[in-house]
């Protein structure tokens, strides 16, 4: 009975010892794991391209310039700053018999007659026959230019050829340019002649304030 004991015993024994070994083996980690790694797919990315930065540019304004027509022979308007500060019509009374008013003073820059005083003096001469003729004084300029209007630019053109003397071309539709004693430029056209009678003259004028 002992012995039947003993070979239970034993067996019990080596049922436990197998089945803790089968626990033991169901828990253990292997030591090699076949692992399946799926590769991944990584879009191609195409860089965007770089914008510079816009560079701030200081721009420098200039003051707008006034353009004059083109003259008659130039390939190219003159470019002038140019402000007309007066123009006007005025007939000029002179007499030399008349003591109180022997000659005519036109002022080109307040477009005024002034005795003794001005830009543009006309003075009549001769017996029988009377001679007109208007001469720049006071320190100005004046020469006479031809038949066609020459406006600012064709004064400009000219001014340095301007002078204190005598200009005799007295007839109708006749310009002359001028410079004033005040440094301006004008423009002077003969309107009439005697349009009060005799010794008279009606001009008509137009002045500028010019750029040198």
């Amino acid at each position: 009975m002992a012995k039947h004991h003993n070979i239970f015993s034993t067996l019990f024994k080596i049922t436990g010892l197998l089945v803790l070994l089968m626990g033991c083996s169901l828990k253990s980690t292997p030591e090699s794991v076949a692992l399946t790694v799926t590769p991944t797919r990584v879009p191609s990315v195409t860089p965007e391209p770089i914008t510079p930065t816009p560079t701030s540019v200081q721009a420098t304004r200039t003051p707008p310039v006034l353009t004059s027509p083109p003259v008659e022979g130039e390939s190219e308007p003159l470019t002038l700053y140019s402000v007309e500060i007066d123009r006007g019509s005025i007939t000029l009374l002179a007499d030399p018999a008349l003591l109180e008013n022997p000659e005519a003073y036109l002022d080109l820059d307040t477009g005024e007659q002034r005795i003794a005083e001005g830009d543009i003096r006309f003075t009549v001469s001769g017996g029988s026959m009377s001679f007109y003729t208007l001469e720049p004084v006071n320190g100005g300029r004046a020469n006479f230019v031809g038949e066609e209007e020459p406006g600012v630019a064709g004064c400009q053109q000219v001014a340095d050829s301007l002078s204190e003397g005598n200009i005799p071309e007295i007839a109708v539709g006749h310009y002359l340019c001028a410079e004033t004693n005040q440094g301006r430029l004008a423009q002077l056209r003969i309107d009439k002649v005697n349009p009060q009678g005799k010794n008279s003259l009606q001009v008509s004028f137009i002045t500028w304030e010019t750029a040198k």
